[in-house]
């Protein structure tokens, strides 16, 4: 699971923008291998949520570093696009929102593609 701090930057209606920096800790399973590493994105994100839904879309994009923890595979940077679905798990509290979203991230490099779950708290 991803650690993030979305940093908001500005919001419209339902369209809000994120500076987004993020660490996702894997101990193994890139395509089936046993890859240890650890993967640093800095993005730029823009959620929009779904009229009458608590569902929203999210799309970003930015820059993935990926650093090999054992010397697995050589660290490498790369440009990373995303596009996520998301949903409020916890929104009747005054001060606290909590939000489950899946995610796509694409990227030219493998250990920075493909697909993260994660929580994320609005304050």
């Amino acid at each position: 699971m991803p650690i993030g701090l979305p940093l908001p930057i500005s919001g419209v209606g339902g369209l809000q923008f994120n500076f987004s920096p993020s660490l996702f800790a894997a101990t193994g399973g890139w395509s089936g291998s046993d890859f240890q590493g650890n993967v640093y994105r800095l993005l730029a994100t823009a959620r929009l949520s779904i009229p009458g839904s608590p569902l929203y879309v999210r799309v970003g994009a930015g820059f993935a570093y990926a650093s090999a923890t054992q010397g697995d595979f050589r660290s490498q940077s790369a440009y990373e696009t995303q596009l996520g679905l998301g949903v409020g798990v916890i929104n009747n509290l005054p001060a606290l929102k909590i939000y489950a979203d899946i995610t796509y991230h694409q990227s030219s490099l493998v250990q920075v593609r493909g697909w993260t779950i994660g929580l994320s708290a609005k304050f």
